[in-house]
């Protein structure tokens, strides 16, 4: 039993079990970039009918907070915490010193040895730990760079703990607003208002850029105005606000054709129905285009986002019936039985996604400590060489030959 429990100790800290996580890891961050987050459930179902229920039984749609993703990254986190662990006590004796390596006289030899003297003094020149034998002398520089490996470790470890931290204490939403409308974040006593929302565009009429103004508030005394776009969030509180997503809402009115009286008014995003009862009319806005044109397909299609041309494109259903089809200008009227349906006009809505994630501190000292091992283990790592029966040897583990060409040349120039 013990042999057994060894075994699998074994694997789960071994570079094999490793290099698994890292590619399952890899995977799940492909699918986190590729496929939309932090959606809302229906647009997952409306858009991948076949894999919407797998998307979100599998928790696809919030990859990074998944317990699956978050799972993988403990694993990964112990295994490379076990195999740090294991070579750490050969690494401690090595950086010790005195340390010198066995194999340091079968290494790079020089082919005109130097003078002792002037071997000597060029490596005290170069701030070497040189110890004198019989037969001549020891020099060894960066010993302690036999430990840029652990200190890399300990960086991805902390960025891992980040990402744990990330996935557990991480607290984040999405809300849809138009200008002017504001919304209370209750478990944050925090109101978010949206003041304005526009876009520019290029020449060519695609989107350049969308902004929304807004203000942040805790209280009469306490609130704050800025304007977002994307890459640029604004904080608040240790919250993140951030611009994700826009559309267009649009304005439906259904009127009795004879008195005029407005029966019914509501908004609509593209793709929505509404079932007006006394009509028995299930009206779909099938799209709005703020450009509209007729693609090769004879659909209508938006040439862009600005308001040249604006149409919609809407079907009527009676008692589940197609009742007709229609593209229709604002105001413009549909008229159906005893009911008049129009389309007054749209507005721009936009998508904010809050977020506040208490692992950025964790993730800063992570990304710290990885830069220091790796600086360690590309620039200060062991250098070793040894003058004995008048030969110079010079080793390393690491950039061999060229540090022996570095010794070789200011040794030939001296």
């Amino acid at each position: 039993m013990n042999n057994r429990v060894k075994q699998i100790v074994r694997f789960l800290i071994s570079l094999k079990f490793g290099i698994i996580l890292l590619i399952i890891i890899a995977l799940y961050s492909v699918i986190g970039t590729v496929l939309p987050q932090h959606m809302p459930d229906e647009i997952y179902l409306q858009r991948y009918p076949s894999y919407g229920q797998l998307i979100l039984a599998l928790s696809l749609n919030r990859v990074y907070s998944s317990v699956i993703f978050t799972s993988l990254l403990v694993l990964f986190g112990l295994n490379l915490l076990g195999c740090t662990v294991k070579s750490l006590r050969g690494q401690l004796k090595q950086a010790r010193k005195g340390f010198f390596p066995k194999t340091a006289l079968i290494g790079e030899q020089m082919e005109n040895s130097p003078d002792q003297a002037d071997a000597l003094a060029y490596f005290k020149y170069r701030k070497y730990q040189v110890e004198k034998h019989d037969r001549g002398f020891r020099a060894a520089k960066y010993r302690w760079g036999v430990l840029g490996p652990a200190v890399t470790h300990a960086g991805i470890i902390f960025v891992l703990a980040a990402g744990i931290i990330s996935s557990a204490a991480s607290r984040e939403g999405f809300v849809n607003l138009l200008p002017g409308q504001e919304v209370t974040l209750d478990e944050r006593g925090i109101a978010l208002r949206l003041d304005d929302f526009y876009m520019t565009f290029l020449e060519n009429g695609s989107v350049e850029q969308y902004f929304s103004d807004l203000t942040v508030s805790s209280g009469p005394d306490d609130q704050r105005s800025e304007t977002i776009w994307v890459n640029r969030p604004m904080q608040y509180r240790g919250i993140n606000f951030y611009q994700a997503s826009f559309g267009w809402v649009s304005s439906l009115v259904i009127r009795d054709a004879e008195t005029g009286e407005t029966r019914t008014q509501r908004q609509m995003q593209d793709g929505q129905d509404f079932f007006f009862q006394p009509g028995h009319l299930t009206v779909v806005l099938y799209g709005f285009f703020p450009e509209l044109a007729i693609g090769h397909n004879q659909q209508p299609v938006s040439l862009s986002h600005r308001q040249k041309n604006p149409h919609y494109g809407v079907v009527l259903y009676e008692f589940n019936r197609l009742a007709g089809t229609y593209i229709i200008g604002p105001g413009e009227v549909i008229r159906h039985g005893d009911w008049e349906i129009t389309f007054s006009h749209s507005t721009l809505y936009t998508g904010i996604l809050f977020r506040s994630d208490p692992s950025y501190p964790v993730a800063l000292i992570g990304f710290i400590v990885l830069m220091l091992g790796m600086l360690i283990s590309f620039y200060c790592y062991p250098r070793f060489a040894e003058y004995s029966d008048g030969a110079l040897h010079t080793w390393s583990r690491k950039n061999g030959w060229v540090f022996h060409r570095t010794v070789s040349r200011h040794l030939d120039q001296s």
